[in-house]
Parts: C-alpha cells; sequence; structure tokens
C-alpha cells in the first residue's frame, strides 16, 4: 500500500498576463523519498515550487496539501513553519553574516543575542550533515558550495519536513558535488523529503526515486 505523501497538489495553475505557465499541475512527494523535477527552460518547475514556498499565489480552483491537510493560502512564513525549505539556486543567505548567524536566523529568537544557543545550534546542524566548517566565518568569503551547504544546515535547524533544491550542483566541484550526494542520501534516511530540480540526468538518475 502506498504511503501518504507529505506533500501534496492538485490542479495547481498559473497565468501572468494572459499567459498561461502551469496548467492544471498535479504533483506528490513522499516522506523520506528524492523526488526529480525535471524540464526545459520555461516549463514551469520554479513557478511551482515558488507556489509551494508561498511566494506565488496559484489561479483558483488549485489545491495543495500538507501531511493530509488542505492548506487553503499558502504563504512564505506558513510554508516554513509546516517545514518546507527552498534553497534557490542564488542561496538567499546573508553575506555580513557568519555561518552560525545564517544557520541560526530566525530559529534563535532571543531578547538579547544568545551567542552560546547560536554556535551550539548551528553545531549541531553541521553535524548532523557530517559537515566541517568555521562558525565564526562571515558568508562573503565563502564558496558557492559552502554557502549551500549553510542554507542545508539552516533548514535543518527549521526541522525541515521537505527541502527543495533547485539546481544545487549548478556552480560545485567535483568533490562539493560528492559532498552534496551524500548529505542528501543522510537526509533521506532521516525521513525528510527533497525535491530535486536538475538538467543533469546523471545525477536525476543517481539520486531520483521518482521523476516528474
Amino acid at each position: 500500500m502506498m504511503m501518504e505523501p507529505i506533500l501534496k497538489i492538485r490542479n495547481i495553475s498559473k497565468t501572468y498576463s494572459g499567459v498561461r505557465v502551469l496548467n492544471e499541475v498535479d504533483f506528490d512527494l513522499l516522506p523520506g523519498e528524492v523526488h526529480a523535477l525535471v524540464g526545459e527552460n520555461g516549463a514551469g518547475k520554479s513557478t511551482m515550487i515558488k507556489i509551494v514556498a508561498g511566494v506565488e499565489t496559484p489561479d483558483e480552483g488549485g489545491e495543495i496539501y500538507f501531511a493530509g491537510q488542505l492548506i487553503p493560502n499558502m504563504t512564505p512564513h506558513r510554508s516554513l513553519k509546516l517545514g518546507i525549505s527552498v534553497i534557490y539556486q542564488d542561496v538567499s543567505l546573508f553575506d555580513n553574516l557568519s555561518v552560525a548567524e545564517n544557520i541560526c536566523k530566525g530559529v534563535v529568537n532571543d531578547r538579547f543575542t544568545n551567542w552560546k544557543k547560536i554556535r551550539q545550534t548551528a553545531q549541531e546542524a553541521l553535524d548532523t550533515m557530517q559537515v566541517s566548517l568555521d562558525l565564526s566565518q562571515k558568508l562573503s568569503s565563502l564558496s558557492v558550495g559552502k554557502k549551500q551547504l549553510v542554507a542545508i544546515a539552516r533548514a535543518i535547524t527549521f526541522q525541515a519536513k521537505v527541502i527543495v533544491m533547485d539546481e544545487p550542483t549548478a556552480a560545485l566541484s567535483k568533490s562539493e558535488v560528492e559532498m552534496l550526494y551524500k548529505i542528501i542520501m543522510g537526509l533521506k534516511e532521516k525521513g525528510v523529503s527533497i525535491i530535486y530540480i536538475s538538467h543533469k540526468l546523471e545525477e536525476i538518475f543517481q539520486l531520483a526515486d521518482r521523476i516528474t
């Protein structure tokens, strides 16, 4: 018997200036699976992800379910609270802050900055990924690959149940790609579901349980 999807999209459409970008799309994501989302540029992949993240509003008639519950008005705050984390290609982090601060931004909320708690929380996330980074290092000094690791660690601190990775290997070195693969497999073993967007067929066939 097939398990209940953690994320379920039904009949989602999106129109911009009279142009239908998404047309009655259905999509399921199961707990603990890597589901590859593929298609040529302009196919609507990013638009669908923005709707899931609450950044874009779908046309009337579509439905989004999370853990079996209908989510009528998805917003960025609600999406994050549910446990959906999107790691975009441009890695939306803060270059002027440290690794630890980026990982814990919006997670450790104290009236006064609790640096011990921030460092502890950030280190726990990196330990979960089996990754070593200097917590005090400014993000601006890191490679794109290491910035992505920080973004994944941030998703872990938010206890993300679904992580969306949009072309995550586009600017990574071979060693960084191999590290990313290990992290993805580790997250999968912990029951985290991943939507993996890529044009690279070799990594899709290596990582994905299903392909849409």
